[in-house]
């Protein structure tokens, strides 16, 4: 019976590795580097895919209050993050566009 349930175990692991890498590539595939304007973009999106497999695969274990906790937890994080963001964009329009070039000139170095 124990090496069943070794067997079983293991099976289970190979199972979450193939999960993790398939979402890595996933996630990596909506991240994109704009060169003309320095920004990257999709990394939100690809946060987001990370965290909804991550409460798929809890779901799969059956771990039900942990799923519905770290569901509404994000659903929070989306929703208060999002206005937060909004906030420090239009904190950073405010700014001058001399204060600006400052600024980035400064994260450069």
């Amino acid at each position: 019976m124990t090496d069943h349930l070794d067997i079983f175990y293991r099976l289970l692991i190979a199972m979450l590795i193939g999960c993790v890498i398939g979402i890595g590539f996933l996630g990596a595939g909506v991240i994109i580097h704009e060169q003309s304007s320095e920004k990257v973009r999709g990394l939100t999106t690809a946060a987001s895919i990370w965290v909804t497999a991550s409460v798929g695969i809890v779901c799969g274990v059956g771990w039900w209050r942990v799923a519905l906790m770290a569901t509404g937890l994000i659903l929070l994080l989306f929703v208060v993050g999002r206005r937060v963001e909004h906030f420090l964009h239009r904190q950073w329009l405010r700014k001058s566009d001399d204060e600006r070039a400052d600024i980035s000139a400064r994260e450069e170095d």
